[in-house]
């Protein structure tokens, strides 16, 4: 997974109301600003800028990697006992 050209956006109350939306957020002050009914998780993770070394970012780009896998992992095992 490459995040090389990813970019933060802002999203809007509008895209947050579609069915299926679902935002992760990592950031506190994104997490408290988002409004109620959305479906969304949040990961407390530490930022690298703090310890400023590449190893840092490196632990975060796993660490986000690995949730994402387990997340939809958990999405496809439940989607597939839905469909039995």
């Amino acid at each position: 997974m490459s995040l090389a050209d990813a970019q933060p956006r802002t999203i809007d109350d509008t895209e947050l109301a579609q069915p299926g939306t679902q935002v992760i957020t990592v950031c506190d002050r994104a997490h408290e600003e988002l409004p109620h009914g959305a479906r969304w998780w949040h990961w407390s993770i530490a930022d690298p800028v703090d310890d400023g070394s590449a190893a840092a970012f490196d632990r975060v780009v796993d660490d986000v990697e690995t949730r994402i896998r387990t997340l939809l992992h958990a999405s496809t095992s439940t989607s597939e006992r839905s469909h039995r």
